[in-house]
């Protein structure tokens, strides 16, 4: 184990690059089971220490998938047995295999339904990797149409609580806003907090009109696919790509 050592410390420092340059991940908030989950990925990397950009690739979307999932938290010998058979022989990295885990254990057949695992990290790819104040782990999840509006409209939990419907805040800011409607409060979000920008907006896929009364579902639906506009780049692979993972 000691002549070991230099190989897995140059692993973990790799995978701390990939983390934030890649992965766009700069908070221990978003860590689901600890470090223990990426244990796997230490290994690969500990194995092949000259990843492709391709691999690289490979390697986000599989660190994504699995601390959304949680497929190996608190599942010691389930990744034990993951890292023994399927990463120890394997060439490239097997997504594949890690897919089939989550789709086995939690139903879980693609994009949508990763995302509903895991808000917070669903939303760190809608903001494009969240450096809001340098500080991720005081932001709070905001609901960006108020659930206490959309309920008096009749609108389903589901999709009120939908992962498109949530953007970060600081908690100051999210204090401030109660249940005032988005086109009012996005242009005076309170005292001595500026009104937000065309960029702004841009920063966290919205525009004016979708805040509009009205505009809950098309807004839903915009956002939607421009989350997965981000998840597609990010990983390197189509929605369709990715989905075909868990066939």
């Amino acid at each position: 184990m000691p002549e070991k050592l230099p190989t897995v410390k140059k692993a973990w420092t790799m995978l701390s690059y990939i983390l934030n340059d890649n992965c766009r991940i700069y908070s221990e908030r978003f860590f689901r089971g600890g470090h223990n989950s990426l244990l796997p990925f230490v290994q690969y990397l500990a194995l092949n220490p000259l990843p492709t950009p391709q691999e690289k690739k490979r390697i986000v979307t599989g660190i994504y998938l699995t601390i959304m999932s949680g497929i190996f938290a608190g599942a010691e010998a389930r990744m034990g047995n993951f890292s023994r058979n399927d990463v120890k022989p394997a060439r490239s990295f097997p997504l594949k295999k890690i897919a089939a885990l989550a789709r086995n254990h939690y139903g879980i057949l693609g994009l949508d339904s990763l995302f509903v695992r895991h808000l917070d990290l669903a939303l760190n790819i809608a903001h494009n990797g969240i450096t809001i104040d340098g500080n991720p782990d005081e932001l709070q999840r905001d609901h960006i149409f108020p659930r206490s509006m959309l309920e008096k409209e009749g609108y389903d939990y589901r999709k009120i609580n939908h992962y498109s419907n949530f953007h970060f805040l600081r908690g100051k800011d999210n204090g401030n806003k109660s249940d005032i409607a988005p086109h009012l409060w996005f242009r005076n979000p309170g005292k001595d907090i500026q009104p937000y920008s065309d960029r702004d907006l841009e920063d966290r896929l919205l525009t004016w009109d979708l805040l509009e009364p009205g505009s809950f579902s098309r807004m839903i639906e915009y956002r939607t696919a421009k989350i997965k506009d981000r998840a597609e780049d990010l990983f390197g692979l189509s929605s369709e790509e990715f989905d075909a993972l868990f066939i």
